[in-house]
């Protein structure tokens, strides 16, 4: 009993010291899914999105806001095929397997999610824009050792192109934030990498809300905007 209860005591204190990549500390969230019938245009999302942001970025105790599909630490995450460009490009059903996220631009600074390199998305990576992306320092440190992985090209669902339609299309990388554990601070997550949400836009969101006060008034900011 004495050794077990030692042990667990050990491994409790070494998840308290882990990291899990984002700091919650007064984040609020809130799963938002548009009626595919009344949204079924990406530009009538992205409209919708881009407005609810800025409404919560102007409301009053709201430091930060921004969105994610999906959300770290939920246990639920999105992954996709990719290739790395000057690399030997792997077989069908052998390409490596990152995870993905589509986020705003303000989405790192609510998460308290470090940018380590480049820039972070701005509004204006959207449908019109060259196609970016950002990866996570596991990515960066696995695929782009001792280099600047700023400038290189990625190409994501490698594995799995359309029958008959376009090879998925390369982007190219922008920045280089910090790893986040995504399925819990005792599982290690796969590289990650994050693409703007205005140029892959879906019908749903978690919309995140920083508060500089008391965090209670957040889900009502959430509800009016």
């Amino acid at each position: 009993l004495l050794v077990g209860a030692g042990l667990m005591l050990r491994s409790f204190a070494e998840l308290q010291a882990s990291s899990p990549g984002v700091d919650p500390a007064g984040v609020v969230a809130a799963g938002v899914t548009l009626p595919g019938a009344r949204y079924s245009d990406e530009a009538q999302r992205r409209l919708f999105y881009r407005r609810v942001m800025d409404r919560l970025e102007s409301t009053p105790g709201v430091e930060a806001a921004g969105g994610s599909t999906p959300l770290p630490l939920s246990g639920n995450g999105w992954q996709t095929s990719f290739a790395v460009e000057g690399y030997p490009e792997p077989e069908i059903g052998k390409f490596p397997v990152n995870d993905i996220a589509r986020v705003t631009p303000n989405y790192f600074r609510t998460m308290g999610i470090r940018l380590l390199r480049g820039r972070v998305f701005t509004w204006r990576d959207d449908e019109n824009a060259p196609l970016v992306a950002i990866i996570d320092e596991t990515f960066a440190d696995t695929w782009f050792p001792n280099q600047d992985p700023i400038g290189r090209r990625i190409k994501l669902n490698a594995g799995h192109p359309p029958p008959g339609g376009p090879l998925p299309p390369w982007v190219t990388v922008i920045g280089v934030v910090n790893h986040v554990k995504n399925y819990g601070i005792d599982q290690e997550s796969r590289v990650e990498v994050y693409v703007p949400f205005m140029q892959s836009t879906l019908t749903q969101m978690t919309l995140v809300v920083k508060m500089r006060g008391d965090a209670a008034s957040a889900g009502q900011a959430m509800r009016q905007a």
